[in-house]
């Protein structure tokens, strides 16, 4: 995917931000803002087909709402991403940018439907004339307009008709060179069309160098030399020279790279402070307790008895949640080639950006990769408690490409992974970004399960009739399993809940009364939380060894004690949601 369209999720979560303070202010008294409600409860419980027939009601029963527009390209995202309808996700982006010229979705909707074009329905025609309609819509963005005709060139080629791809790269070349990422690709696709018709071409050569000479900083390059690499493997001395020079040129270690605070027998919160660091070298002021919070693990609660690091799973993918949260765009990979990887390596360093990766074995743990020297194969890393940690790329490979880290979302992190933040286009203000992360988490209350075990609502459940059955005094077996979760379950919530309390006591979030009072009254509670869970874990681990094991009376009062926590809980953050409008 293009660089510009990787970026779209940042502007998803701008609109999602605006639309979260439009909801909230209006008590989502319309019927478009509660069908879109509606909708994004669908979707956030994965049911897309519902979601998709809600998000479609709003187009059709309320076409004059600002919503309208969001929820059309959310229709459009649905078809293309989740129901495997890329004809359906055409036809509502073409919609949208006919019956809603000025909206900002416009132009990545056009882009939308020439990415669909190449890649799934295998139109030339259609990419070409969605381009020239770019050109009249958009005639100063350039890098729209660009990336637009190189997926027309890329149609072309994809098709076998390389005479057109030819001019059109060529046309490519004359009229954006201002746009360097994507004059490079269109010289490697001439490239390309020159290494099919004759691979042992001086034309070839010259395409392939001029790539890697005049574009030697992006992902072009990268692969160009790739090229030049196989084409031509028994290379001159001279040839050699030049390319160490050239890789020497790309070496780039980034500095000052914030430290990963360990967390070892935490592997959530272990992955929140990597993502903080890569925030934090981003440009993001951000402490641990707020990415715990815009996270959602702050207020997550999932019980299994046979799984004690379910406390610690989050309802949704926590890097994109938090880069789109805080404004930026981001980039994701999952690489099975080192040599790929690498390439990404070097284009992101070079941006100033590090990468985040689950990387070690037998027990992954989250790292950045900080810095790359090709030249001396080296990779400089930062691992929780260790900075500017170098290793050879071989030892590299072999501590990342197997490295399973442990499951806490759907999918979760794989081996090859690579995360990078891209630019920063907002920086949104610590109320909008409280009350967003505040209402999300109550939505999720109502999510029933988080990798198969039982979560909001129904975890708390879940956790209170287990408790009930170890009320009878023979219930020893159930018990003991109880205190051996609670060892391993309740620290990191009795944690979670302490960050809560700190974040929403900051007065930096600066809420007006009479939500101010609420934030207030929360931060207590979730103090008191922290403390309640840490007595509950207390009692039960008493309870648990003889001869209190056979005290009926005393586990009468922890599950008492269990009843209150769920309680105020789910009372907590209701009570949040509602002050702020939600």
């Amino acid at each position: 995917m293009s660089g510009r369209l990787a970026d779209k999720p940042l502007r998803w979560a701008t609109a999602l931000i605006a639309i979260a303070v439009l909801l909230s202010s209006y008590g989502c008294s319309t019927p478009a803002q509660r069908l879109y409600r509606r909708a994004e409860a669908f979707f956030a419980q994965g049911k897309y087909q519902l979601s998709a027939l809600e998000y479609n009601r709003i187009v059709n029963e309320c076409s004059t709402d600002p919503l309208a527009d969001d929820a059309l390209y959310k229709l459009a995202y649905l078809y293309r991403e989740e129901l495997d309808n890329p004809a359906a996700a055409v036809q509502s982006y073409r919609y949208l940018v006919d019956r809603y010229p000025n909206s900002n979705y416009a132009d990545d909707a056009l882009l939308w439907i020439i990415y669909i074009g190449r890649r799934h329905l295998h139109s030339p025609d259609m990419v070409a004339a969605t381009c020239r309609e770019i050109d009249e819509r958009f005639p100063d963005d350039l890098r729209l307009r660009a990336e637009g005709w190189l997926q027309v060139a890329g149609t072309y080629y994809d098709a076998g008709d390389t005479e057109k791809a030819r001019q059109q790269c060529e046309a490519i070349t004359k009229q954006f060179d201002s746009q360097r990422a994507i004059a490079a690709e269109a010289i490697l696709m001439l490239a390309n069309i020159a290494r099919d018709e004759s691979s042992e071409s001086e034309e070839t050569l010259e395409l392939y160098e001029r790539v890697i000479e005049q574009y030697a900083d992006t992902a072009a390059a990268a692969k160009a030399r790739q090229a030049v690499g196989w084409l031509y493997y028994d290379v001159k001395a001279k040839q050699d020279e030049q390319h160490l020079a050239q890789q020497r040129r790309q070496a780039h270690v980034l500095q000052a790279v914030a430290p990963i605070e360990p967390h070892p027998q935490r592997p959530a919160v272990e992955l929140l402070a990597a993502t903080r660091s890569l925030l934090q070298q981003a440009g993001a002021q951000v402490s641990l307790d707020e990415v715990m919070v815009v996270s959602g693990l702050a207020f997550t609660f999932c019980f299994d008895i046979e799984k004690p690091q379910a406390s610690q799973h989050f309802y949704r993918h926590p890097l994109t949640l938090l880069a789109e949260e805080l404004g930026f765009g981001h980039n994701l990979w999952t690489f099975a080639e080192m040599t790929n990887a690498l390439a990404a390596v070097t284009t992101t360093l070079h941006n100033d950006r590090a990468l985040l990766i689950s990387y070690g074995k037998p027990h992954a743990r989250a790292a950045l990769i900080t810095g790359y020297k090709p030249a001396e194969k080296q990779i400089y890393l930062a691992l929780p408690g260790h900075n500017n940690v170098v290793v050879s790329e071989d030892k590299f490979a072999q501590q990342w490409t197997d490295a399973v880290f442990p499951k806490l979302w759907e999918p979760g992190l794989e081996a090859g992974y690579q995360f990078s933040l891209t630019t920063r286009r907002q920086r949104p203000a610590p109320t909008a970004l409280a009350k967003a992360a505040i209402l999300r988490a109550t939505l999720a209350l109502g999510q029933a399960q988080l990798l198969g075990s039982p979560a909001g609502r129904a975890g708390y459940q879940a956790f209170l009739d287990y408790i009930r059955d170890c009320l009878p005094a023979n219930a020893t077996a159930s018990r003991d399993k109880l205190h051996q979760w609670a060892e391993e379950a309740i620290p990191p919530l009795s944690a979670a809940r302490l960050a809560a309390a700190r974040y929403l006591g900051n007065p930096r979030l600066a809420v007006p009364s009479p939500a101010s009072v609420a934030l207030a009254a929360a931060s207590q509670s979730y103090e008191r939380l922290a403390q309640q869970w840490q007595q509950l874990g207390t009692a039960i681990a008493q309870a648990s060894s003889p001869p209190a094991a056979g005290d009926t009376e005393t586990w009468t009062q922890i599950l008492q004690d269990a009843e209150s926590i769920a309680r105020q809980e789910q009372q907590t953050l209701q009570d949040l949601a509602s002050a702020l409008g939600g």
